[in-house]
């Protein structure tokens, strides 16, 4: 069994966790503080999902030893970047970009000991976090029940961020200005989390959904899948954030910018993306 197959089995019973009842009063305390905030501490949550994963498939591992290059170690990141990122992102959960440890503070080149070095924002989150990780070190017999009262606090930001969305019964009573007010106040919106800045790129790319079916200009043509918005303009391997293709060449590319005032430097940037595929 790898890491993907045993996060999704033990996803299987996290949906519902009032049968522990082997988690002491002060670790319950401790994983209440790093489930209340796993939107603002996604690099906690996916560290010790990765960790607590890999002690279920091998107990006789020292999870504090994260690092290949430690003694006795092994490479969690990697095991992040292949299994449980991406498992995560596939049941819908809160996740990583790419892993946990591309969070500075938890990349710290010491072991996970009560005594860490490393630096993790968050009122309290440090101690909990390392308690946690200290407990079922100790006492693998407690590493499940862990996970599952962890999934079942991102199981439970998912239902609560759930959006339902309404079908429109009358298409003509909808108005362009009531769109426009609509997508305004979503961009605008302060979410006290990564990931707002992407919201035009989507909305953007849903118009041009029904734009390439609907325009002649656009025939033969087709959408790129949308790529990482985080990456940065000099590592993208894309002309923009939304690109149109046609007989497997960029045909129009729209780079999209929220609450950035477009300046010559900006134009320039873009001109540099775009015509790198027209060489």
């Amino acid at each position: 069994m790898n890491h993907k197959e045993k996060l999704l089995e033990i996803y299987k019973k996290s949906s519902d966790i009032t049968d522990i009842d082997n988690i002491s009063e002060k670790d319950a305390e401790y994983l209440e503080t790093i489930t209340a905030s796993i939107a603002s501490n996604k690099g906690v949550y996916t560290v010790l999902i990765t960790l607590m994963v890999h002690k279920l498939l091998d107990p006789k591992q020292d999870i504090r030893y994260f690092q290949k290059k430690m003694k006795n170690g092994f490479s969690a990141r990697s095991m992040d970047t292949k299994f449980i990122t991406p498992t995560l992102k596939e049941l819908g959960l809160l996740s990583m970009a790419e892993s946990g440890w591309l969070t500075r503070s938890l990349e710290q080149p010491y072991p996970y000991i009560l005594k860490y070095e490393g630096e993790i924002s968050g009122k309290g989150m440090k101690e909990a976090f390392l308690r946690v990780i200290d407990a079922f070190q100790k006492n693998p017999q407690l590493t499940e029940n862990f996970l599952r009262f962890i999934l079942n606090g991102a199981i439970l930001l998912r239902k609560k961020n759930k959006v339902e969305i309404k079908k429109i019964d009358n298409a003509e009573e909808l108005f362009i200005s009531n769109i426009l007010s609509l997508l305004r106040e979503q961009f605008g919106f302060n979410y006290k989390t990564h990931g707002g800045s992407k919201l035009p790129v989507l909305a953007f790319y849903a118009i041009y959904e029904i734009l390439i079916q609907e325009m002649g200009r656009y025939e033969d043509c087709s959408l790129a899948p949308l790529g990482k918005h985080t990456a940065s303009d000099r590592t993208s391997k894309s002309a923009g954030d939304i690109e149109v293709v046609k007989n497997d060449n960029i045909f129009e590319v729209v780079e999209v910018k929220l609450d950035k005032p477009i300046d010559a430097t900006m134009a320039r940037i873009a001109y540099e993306k775009i015509i790198k595929f027209l060489e």
